[in-house]
């Protein structure tokens, strides 16, 4: 865990160095998730380091506690792209690794996002999404989720 987290910083600072500006968003989920097995609710915490290349491009590292039930859940860590169009609509696409935290699998598979971001107070950004996982494990699964999240910028 120390080296994983050694790493995420090492690539953080490397990202820096092209990025106009930094932000920091901290993020919170609650869905619905679906494999072959087994359905119900799920919920995530975590947060992203966003580097903004212009005002409506960005990318970053995400860092995200995904929990489906009380047997399952996974850290998952990935890059991703986000773009906001018509000032308001956030977009993202990226490619994430989950570790296992209840048992030894670790899947890859792809998040997306789609909703409205607000910004106020100059540096303050508020985003209310729906977010979507796809988990390339055996069996496959998916996670639909609302996404809440607010996020400050330097």
């Amino acid at each position: 865990m120390k080296k994983l987290f050694i790493m995420v910083i090492f690539m953080a600072c490397g990202y820096g160095l092209y990025a106009q500006t930094v932000m920091f968003r901290s993020e919170a989920t609650v869905g619905f998730f679906n494999n072959e097995n087994e359905k119900g609710l799920s919920y995530s915490y975590g947060g992203k380091i966003i580097l903004m290349a212009n005002n409506f491009q960005r990318y970053g590292i995400l860092i995200d506690h995904l929990i489906l039930n009380k047997d399952k859940s996974y850290l998952s860590l990935g890059i991703y792209l986000e773009q906001v169009v018509f000032r308001y609509f956030n977009m993202g696409i990226g490619t994430v690794g989950y570790i296992g935290l209840s048992d030894n699998r670790n899947p890859f598979g792809l998040y997306t996002h789609l909703g409205f971001e607000y910004p106020f107070a100059n540096r303050f950004h508020v985003l209310a999404a729906y977010r979507s996982d796809m988990i390339f494990s055996q069996p496959f699964t998916t996670n639909n989720a609302f996404m809440l999240g607010i996020g400050i910028h330097f």
